[in-house]
C-alpha cells in the first residue's frame, strides 16, 4: 500500500485577491531551464519573460505557497545562478 501524503493546513481567514510576484534576473540560456524545474515543482507559479534579452523574468504565485516557493528557488540556485529581485528592488 502506498503511504498518503499528509494534507496541507487549510488557511484560515481572508482569501488572497491577488497572486504574488517575485522576479528573476539569469542568464538567457537558463531560462528554459528556470521553467523546465518549477513546472516540476506541481508547477508552483508560472513564469512570464518580460525581457528576453536581459533574461528579466517574472514568477507568479499563490501567496499562500510562499515557503515552497522560496525552497524550489533554493534548490534551482544549485543547477544555475540567478539574482532575486523583490518589488522591483535587488535583494
Amino acid at each position: 500500500m502506498s503511504r498518503r501524503k499528509p494534507r496541507k493546513p487549510v488557511q484560515r481567514g481572508p482569501l488572497p485577491t491577488r497572486s504574488a510576484r517575485l522576479y528573476l534576473r539569469l542568464a538567457p540560456k537558463d531560462i528554459a531551464l528556470c521553467r523546465f524545474l518549477l513546472e516540476a515543482r506541481d508547477n508552483l507559479g508560472y513564469l512570464t519573460v518580460l525581457d528576453r534579452s536581459a533574461a528579466l523574468l517574472e514568477l507568479v504565485h499563490s501567496p499562500g505557497q510562499e515557503r515552497e516557493v522560496r525552497e524550489a528557488l533554493e534548490q534551482m540556485a544549485e543547477e544555475f545562478e540567478f539574482t532575486l529581485l523583490e518589488q522591483g528592488k535587488e535583494r
